[in-house]
């Protein structure tokens, strides 16, 4: 049984456009993408929880039938739910898309269909949206949690307009969307674009931005001191491993990210425990301090935090950290950091348990 029977995806890769240069790689970034969200050890999707809407090969004869179209993207919705009239209760909704982009506004996304052209056909019928699609989940409140995943251009065309949904939602949350949290990762900054990289022994590149996210969810390293791959920790890895990705000067490209609530982490997935090595921790704070201690990771994430007062070596916070990791410990009052970390390193080097006082 999958892990996360409540997630759902749309995925989308297109290549072939009818009247603007093919892309060579964004079909295989979406199965690659997909790939992941099926797998246990990564997002734990059902199969048919997972939609592959991917360009044909070959180009029909007629440039407006080339496809995928924005109203397959509402057939998806639908699929999932979205004209019922009841709230699904669903967990997450992850909404990838690689291909040709622009930038109309600052906090907005154009994703070009593949019947789209330049100039004549860019505006909302031939794009979907990142702005009007957000709006659509926060009124909805169909998912608790959206993941968009944009790896495309974001050039400043400021006369089109972008195109949300065709489907009249059944059912709209009650609290105007306060309760979506959704997560942005861009691959461009406004204004500026994106990339495929040239892949060595094939003919295929891949996106910048799909490379950097795909290691960012599965490699060891990339996550947290507590061995999860969350929102902050793919924040964390992508912004610095894209530049790396992208040392070419002609592949330079600087990922924008819209990470609203840190402190309500999103966990992607966790490596086994039967894969970590961990030291017990029994850490406990001397008699001045109220507030809270804070303990970060070797990223400088926020892992864990707890009230400072009442932490005695009777009583201590029991925290179990990966070894081969080194953490800090921060004492913060009224949201104020107040002292210097407390560094705790070489945690293969120590006792199991680990008794540790802040003071």
């Amino acid at each position: 049984m999958a892990r996360n029977p409540d997630h759902h995806a749309i995925v989308i890769g297109i290549d072939t456009y009818s009247q603007l240069h093919r892309l060579r790689g964004s079909v295989d970034d979406a199965r690659l993408f997909a790939q992941w969200l099926e797998r246990d050890d990564g997002g734990g999707l059902p199969e048919e929880n997972v939609q592959l809407i991917l360009s044909p090969p070959p180009l029909p004869s007629d440039p407006l039938e080339a496809r995928p179209v924005a109203y397959q993207i509402d057939r998806a919705l639908t699929r999932i739910g979205l004209a019922k009239a009841e709230r699904l209760g669903a967990k997450r909704l992850y909404f990838y898309f690689a291909g040709h982009g622009f930038g109309p506004e600052f906090d907005d996304v154009g994703m070009l269909m593949a019947n789209a052209s330049d100039p004549d056909r860019l505006a909302n019928m031939y794009n979907i949206g990142l702005r009007p699609y957000r709006l659509f989940f926060r009124k909805t409140e169909a998912f608790d949690e959206v993941i968009f995943i944009l790896d495309c251009c974001r050039d400043p065309l400021v006369h089109a307009d972008t195109g949300g949904p065709g489907i009249t939602p059944g059912y709209e949350g009650k609290h105007g969307g306060v309760s979506v949290r959704d997560f942005v990762v861009m691959a461009a900054a406004y204004g500026a674009k994106a990339f495929q990289k040239p892949v060595v022994d094939t003919d295929k590149p891949h996106g910048v931005l799909t490379e950097a996210i795909l290691e960012g969810l599965e490699k060891p390293d990339a996550a947290d001191g507590l061995g999860r791959f969350t929102a902050s920790s793919l924040l964390n890895y992508v912004t610095k491993r894209i530049t790396k990705i992208g040392s070419d000067p002609k592949l330079r490209q600087t990922p924008e990210v819209y990470h609203p609530n840190p402190g309500m982490e999103i966990i992607f997935s966790t490596i086994p425990e039967s894969k970590l090595e961990k030291v017990e921790a029994l850490i406990s704070v001397a008699p001045q301090y109220s507030g809270d201690l804070i303990l970060k990771d070797n990223h400088n994430i926020v892992i864990e935090r707890t009230p400072a007062a009442g932490l005695t070596k009777q009583n201590p916070w029991r925290v179990y950290l990966i070894k081969n990791r080194w953490y800090a410990l921060v004492h913060s009052s009224d949201g104020v950091i107040e002292s210097e970390p407390l560094i705790l390193k070489h945690l293969d080097q120590v006792p199991n348990p680990y008794e540790v006082t802040f003071q």
